[in-house]
């Protein structure tokens, strides 16, 4: 039977950045655009910057105004305007943008995310937004509490918790799809091969337990809480990966304020996601708040055990004990120590059951996932698909910011 895409609707991606190598919102995208392209669509990615690979026909749209805020309001409409001149049948967007067919907010909620961001940091409740901020904020108000995204795609329930709490008009619109993660590329048999020459490289000995931390924003999944529960568990061995942070040299400082020296701690920028979680014992991702982490999803298909918290949206995917812990309070550093020692102790009895703990992320695997994208998909298409229409976004009443 033939895919209802077949027939080849024009469908566009627009988003600031088209960076698939980044991972995250950018990197699903664009498994997402080339499984349309297979199921039959045209593609078309319209964004202000694209780098590495590309799915479809791929438009640059640029943006003007003095100020950072002017910037992001300009781009929004003119990414919008792009795809309406391109005649798309449909629109798919996952960030700042006044109006789309199909909204995909991996961030989830920008008023949440915000407010966990000064939690984190120890700063005041929210403020009155100004700025970059008070643009965000319009422009997620247009999308969800105004009806320009005719539908909204929440990649966890955290994500359609926040999202039903900070916009209730667009309930009704609201799908949950959880993230999905490669389960064929992460896998246990990796920790022979990536994960091990990652070990080497790090000169771990064969009993010391790699823990992992990865994350773009440490402040926010919560690093300076690791650094503390870790120096009270100096006594105890284990090796501490922090990865993916854009300023290691600042890190590296704070770890060695923490009392945890370079032969305890090893700080990086990027590194391969597949020897990272195959390379750890325990992943630790003790976050004040993330929508669904794809490090949690990766490290439990690899067979490594993660604690995290109840503010990560993939904490569902740790299903039992088995696969880790799910705190309550990020801010419980004795809590988070308490974890660690716990699965310390099992790592060096041997008594972790990759297998099993593999199967809190097997039932996500992407084909499952991309499937259910596509019908989303699907169900928004114009009944007589290919070009000839304008994004049925501008059919919802989405008002330009």
């Amino acid at each position: 039977m033939s895919s209802p895409l077949a027939d080849g609707p024009r469908i566009g991606f627009l988003i600031d950045r088209w960076e698939p190598e980044r991972g995250g919102a950018e990197g699903a995208l664009a498994l997402f655009a080339r499984h349309l392209e297979l199921c039959g669509a045209e593609v078309l990615v319209f964004a202000k910057k694209i780098h590495g690979r590309n799915a479809g026909r791929s438009r640059i749209v640029s943006s003007g105004g003095f100020t950072r805020a002017a910037r992001e309001a300009s781009l929004g409409n003119a990414l919008v305007e792009a795809a309406l001149e391109a005649d798309c049948d449909l629109t798919v967007g996952v960030r700042h943008l006044p109006q789309v067919d199909l909204y995909w907010p991996h961030g989830g909620s920008y008023r949440s995310s915000w407010a966990a961001s000064r939690e984190a940091g120890g700063r005041k409740p929210m403020v009155p937004a100004t700025g970059r901020h008070r643009v965000f904020l319009e422009l997620e108000d247009l999308l969800l509490g105004r009806g320009g995204a005719r539908s909204i795609i929440c990649v966890s329930d955290l994500v359609r918790a926040e999202l039903e709490r900070d916009y209730p008009p667009c309930v009704s619109r609201l799908h949950t799809i959880e993230n999905g993660v490669d389960t064929a590329r992460f896998h246990p048999r990796e920790r022979d091969h990536a994960g091990s020459a990652l070990r080497k490289e790090l000169g771990l000995r064969g009993g010391v337990p790699l823990i992992l931390f990865s994350a773009m924003q440490p402040v926010l999944k919560g690093l300076p809480q690791l650094f503390e529960a870790l120096k009270s568990l100096r006594a105890k061995p284990w090796f501490l990966l922090a990865a993916g942070l854009k300023h290691p040299r600042r890190w590296r400082r704070m770890a060695r304020k923490a009392g945890l020296g370079p032969d305890r701690v090893e700080v990086r920028g990027w590194q391969d996601p597949v020897a990272l979680s195959s390379a750890a014992d325990l992943c630790v991702h003790p976050t004040w708040r993330d929508s669904s982490s794809q490090v949690v999803l990766e490290c439990l298909s690899s067979g490594t055990p993660v604690i995290t918290t109840e503010r990560a949206g993939a904490a569902s995917a740790v299903y039992s004990a088995v696969c880790g812990n799910v705190l309550e309070d990020p801010g419980d550093v004795d809590a988070l120590a308490a974890a660690i020692e716990h699965w310390i102790e099992l790592i060096r009895a041997g008594a972790v059951d990759r297998l099993r703990v593999r199967g809190g992320a097997t039932p996500r695997d992407l084909p499952t996932w991309l499937e259910r994208l596509e019908r989303e998909v699907v169900e928004l298409l114009p009944s007589s698909s290919p070009s000839g229409h304008s994004p049925r976004g501008n059919e919802a009443g989405g008002q330009q910011a």
